[in-house]
């Protein structure tokens, strides 16, 4: 990843931006104003900002390299609706465990703190690992969705 990113890193905010999409989806208001690799895009760069904030070496990114006026044509709308499904069909197939501590943690906004406590775990790094395996489980499980149909997004 440029920026001084790891591929760990690149893992962790690509996982970060599915679970974000799949919670917007999730809420009923979304809409998608542009294409899904657009919009999971303009996602990670702004995850990826704030992590270079949080790790003090921001690193300004090249606002020319992202097209972000396009709007998405008939069948850009078709394709995220179908990505939406695939997402929210997955998320359904991850353990009881899993999907509450992603809701949690992403749609509810509560601390690693809280889910450890609220979930019966054993401390927050518990909390906190199982969330990265969870997150990494449904990014998986899309990802070879998406591979066994041979269908393309974005």
């Amino acid at each position: 990843m440029e920026n001084s990113g790891t591929e760990s890193e690149a893992s962790e905010i690509l996982q970060d931006a599915l679970v974000i999409f799949w919670e917007k989806v999730r809420s009923g208001d979304f809409v998608l104003q542009s294409k899904i690799s657009t919009y999971l895009f303009s996602v990670v760069k702004n995850k990826w900002l704030q992590e270079l904030g949080r790790k003090k070496r921001f690193t300004v990114i090249d606002e020319e390299q992202i097209n972000t006026s396009d709007g998405p044509d008939q069948q850009d709308r078709i394709e995220e609706q179908e990505l939406i499904d695939i997402v929210k069909f997955h998320m359904d197939q991850l353990s009881p465990l899993c999907k509450k501590i992603l809701l949690l943690y992403y749609y509810e906004d509560r601390s690693m703190a809280e889910i450890s406590k609220m979930l019966n775990l054993a401390n927050e790094n518990v909390a906190k690992s199982k969330k990265y395996q969870c997150k990494k489980e449904l990014e998986q499980l899309v990802k070879a969705h998406i591979h066994e149909t041979g269908e393309s997004y974005g």
